[in-house]
């Protein structure tokens, strides 16, 4: 992970204390302390705002753990330039679950190339 972390969740919003009373969805966007020891596996880069919050819905709704980084990427074939863009982490026990939500709502999960 590259260390750059902001939060867009609201302040002072509670934590997680136990099921959801019916109507509401508490988020699941978590601050890097939360993982502690546990291995995140980068699932998403959104390259756009609306596609960075449309997947913060999609995770939040499935109620999904997750961490988001900024950070740079290079983007152009001809012209290469470093743009900025949102890195989704989820820890190893969802990623499958996550890879699956993310395929069936029109997302192309991250693919590490070697």
């Amino acid at each position: 992970m590259n260390g750059c972390y902001r939060s867009l969740s609201k302040p002072g919003f509670p934590p997680r204390p136990g099921p959801p009373v019916s109507g509401t969805v508490l988020p699941v966007r978590r601050e890097p302390d939360f993982f502690g020891d546990i291995e995140l596996t980068l699932v998403y880069l959104a390259r756009a705002l609306r596609d960075a919050l449309k997947l913060e819905e999609l995770l939040t709704a499935g109620g999904i753990d997750y961490l988001i980084e900024t950070g740079t990427y290079t983007s152009g074939f001809l012209i290469r330039r470093e743009l900025t863009g949102a890195y989704f982490y989820v820890g190893l026990g969802d990623e499958a679950r996550t890879r699956e939500l993310l395929a069936g709502n029109g997302f192309k999960p991250y693919q590490a190339t070697s």
